[in-house]
């Protein structure tokens, strides 16, 4: 939305609230309010006929104070990321701000599952290692941190359940794959169709067969699943 800002000064705020949200991913409304707040007595100070050069000077040096004084302010201080108790506190403000009463249920889960996937460097922390899925028909304190990979779907076929999962994602579909140009099959009687039929079941066979050797026992699809690929995954045990 910054190209449809015009004026320099907005322009600014709306810069100022898109980098707080990018470097912290919170704090944008504070941004925006303190920015407005300052403008707002930058004006009354040009009506009283000082210069804008005044103006600046005088906003800079108030930064360069309250950097120095700012410390002296904090109520906490988060020493150890790695315990669940100390970023859990750390949590709360932000997630008031956003679930104003759920903040005491919510921060354990958040931070939790943000220790977790802490990496050793804790600068390259991904956020995107966390994600949320929308359970239909649960409520916000039925919430629980599930250590793994989630999908609010079933499976296809009658293998439901799946104890030491080594799993591999296809972002295509499983099928035989098809020429982009159509052509046409002649067969002359029963026997060709029948042998036409079979060398695709053997094909996709092999497949099915290849991918179970590697150790693999569950199989996710961004796609379709084919039914003759259903039919041979269900023969190897493949969820």
């Amino acid at each position: 939305m910054l190209h449809q800002v015009v004026h320099p000064a907005a322009k600014l705020v709306a810069m100022a609230a898109k980098t707080q949200e990018e470097e912290i991913g919170d704090g944008t409304n504070l941004v925006v309010v303190l920015a407005g707040v300052l403008l707002e007595h930058a004006e009354m100070l040009l009506k009283q006929g000082l210069h804008t050069a005044d103006v600046i000077e005088g906003y800079s040096k108030a930064s360069k104070g309250v950097l120095g004084y700012i410390d002296t302010l904090e109520v906490s201080k988060c020493e150890d990321v790695t315990k669940v108790d100390d970023v859990s506190r750390a949590l709360m403000a932000s997630i008031a701000s956003k679930q104003f009463g759920l903040e005491s249920f919510l921060a354990p889960l958040v931070a939790n599952a943000c220790v977790q996937i802490l990496p050793k460097d804790i600068r390259q922390f991904n956020v995107d290692n966390v994600r949320v899925c929308k359970i239909p028909g649960m409520s916000v304190h039925e919430s629980f941190l599930m250590k793994g990979f989630v999908l609010v779907r079933d499976s296809e076929g009658t293998i439901k359940h799946m104890d030491k999962a080594k799993i591999v994602v296809f972002g295509t579909e499983v099928d035989l794959s098809a020429t982009e140009t159509k052509g046409n099959v002649l067969i002359k009687n029963a026997e060709e169709l029948m042998n036409y039929s079979k060398s695709e079941e053997e094909s996709m066979d092999k497949c099915v067969r290849e991918i179970v050797e590697t150790g693999v026992n569950v199989l996710i699809a961004q796609s379709t699943i084919s039914d003759m690929a259903l039919h041979f995954c269900e023969r190897n045990k493949l969820m």
